[in-house]
């Protein structure tokens, strides 16, 4: 498959599920570097157990897509909203850019797209690592949602 059209899908439904949901960036990004490792450390042991065949993809490949993608997907489903247009989008821009950066190796590099896919793995693990630094920088100083004030009618 084409990396263009195959990142850019990623990137671009990433993206607008980040946007519409409104989760909160730090959480989202811890979630898929956690991840992440977790398809470092058992995509092996998993991908023996192959319970069904996909036509699109390998089972290698369903396997690792789905041990890095769900901790995400639960993340934004789950925690906290984001206020303000301009961190959602930023939030949502940065989600798709770590989205395709993890999955990167799932990729195959082809002629059209071979300059943006060897930018992407030359940066790979810098890219990877800004933003799980934003990622804990956003947790750390994000503030937790107020309880609503009750006033008593006298």
């Amino acid at each position: 498959m084409n990396f263009i059209l195959a990142a850019g899908g990623l990137a671009f439904l990433l993206f607008i599920f980040s946007y519409i949901r409104q989760g909160r960036f730090g959480t989202t990004v811890l979630a898929l570097s956690a991840g992440y490792l977790l398809a470092t450390m058992w995509g092996d042991k998993l991908m023996v157990y192959d319970f069904i065949s996909l036509p699109f993809m390998s089972w290698r490949d369903g396997v690792y897509l789905v041990l890095v993608l769900l901790p995400g997907v639960l993340a934004l489903l789950f925690s906290p909203k984001q206020s303000g247009p301009i961190p959602r989008i930023l939030g949502a821009v940065f989600i798709a850019t770590l989205g395709v950066a993890l999955l990167l190796p799932l990729f195959a590099s082809e002629s059209p797209a071979q300059d943006v896919y060897g930018a992407m793995q030359q940066y790979r693990e810098t890219i990877i690592a800004a933003l799980i630094a934003l990622g804990l920088l956003d947790m750390v100083f994000s503030r937790s949602t107020k309880a609503a004030k009750h006033h008593s009618k006298d």
